[in-house]
């Protein structure tokens, strides 16, 4: 099938070449799953639509591949003219980079597991912070090219200013400082650096207890999750009503429908694992104070010998996830 189109709820084919048939191109393959779902959609058969979608989508992890390596195409050269550069006369800015950086952030989107697009991700938003705004551009265009680096930092979590090296993590410290490492915690950290591929080691989780779920590990024995657990596609890419984490399901990591309380204390902990979460257990947050563009977050945390002792973290924002 080549193309496909609906018109007064009919399907109507085109034909195509046997070789054609016989070797589809990917985006025919997309647009016949396509077709068939909005035909289905249109005769009001909702399970056999969103079946076609979920075919239709299947391609996403592949073109995230295409996307890095045509990001990767994209960083190469300007790489090579930075490496090659006298330090008085850089010939590269931030704007140059802005379509490689797009390309990795696409493919974080279409596929949020994508390792090689996170790395890259992280690498170029490292580079970006040492760059100038542009090549000798008028105090017009700095300002607009200031707004606009503003602007697409607050999209993407980092950080674009021009600072020396360390300056920023010295003002600032964190990004993100999540306050309790239950099911609301984890899913937000796990979000803030799968999906929108914030740096793990900026993002902070504090838990006062003495490991991550220590709520639900408190849980009666006999005590379950009333909302059941389904190994199939939905939102989440598992259509599980318990999972806090895109292309997750406890059904499929605990084998079991209605969770109790310590397992999924352990799916908790397998997430923060897997996602290489920054986690401080036995930290108890006794204050949060706004400063000056950041928040200082105040702890009582357990020492090595278990006596508590008194820090003071700072981060751009802080999300409360403590269930209180």
């Amino acid at each position: 099938l080549a193309r496909c189109r609906t018109k007064g709820g009919r399907i109507w084919k085109a034909r195509s070449s046997p070789m054609a048939s016989l070797q589809p191109t990917l985006a025919e393959g997309v647009e016949a799953h396509a077709c068939r779902a909005k035909a289905l959609l249109e005769g009001e058969d909702y399970e056999g639509a969103a079946r076609e979608g979920s075919r239709a989508l299947d391609i996403l992890p592949d073109l995230a591949v295409v996307s890095v390596v045509r990001g990767q195409a994209l960083l190469s050269p300007l790489l090579d003219r930075v490496m090659g550069a006298d330090g008085d006369r850089l010939t590269v800015c931030r704007e140059d980079f802005k379509a490689a950086y797009e390309a990795f952030r696409l493919a974080r989107v279409m596929d949020p597991n994508n390792a090689e697009a996170a790395m890259e991700l992280e690498r170029l938003s490292e580079l970006l912070k040492r760059l100038p705004d542009g090549a000798n551009p008028s105090a017009e265009e700095a300002d607009h090219a200031h707004a606009h680096d503003h602007d697409h930092a607050q999209d993407n979590g980092i950080t674009l200013e021009e600072v020396p090296a360390g300056d920023e993590d010295e003002a600032t410290g964190l990004d993100v400082i999540v306050i309790g490492a239950g099911a609301a915690g984890i899913g937000c950290a796990c979000t803030l650096t799968m999906a929108f591929g914030l740096d793990a080691s900026r993002v902070l989780v504090l838990e006062r207890g003495e490991s991550i779920g220590t709520s639900f590990r408190t849980w009666p024995e006999e005590m379950r999750f009333i909302s059941p657990s389904f190994n199939q596609q939905g939102w989440t890419k598992s259509f599980d009503l318990n999972s806090v984490a895109y292309g997750t399901s406890p059904a499929y990591t605990l084998h079991a429908q209605h969770p109790s309380g310590k397992q999924y204390a352990s799916y908790l902990a397998e997430l923060a694992e897997a996602a290489k979460l920054n986690v401080q257990t036995r930290a108890e947050v006794t204050r949060v104070v706004p400063v000056e563009g950041a928040f200082d977050v105040h702890v009582r945390a357990g020492g090595a010998e278990g006596e508590p002792r008194e820090d003071t973290l700072r981060a751009r924002f802080v999300v409360w996830a403590a269930g209180e």
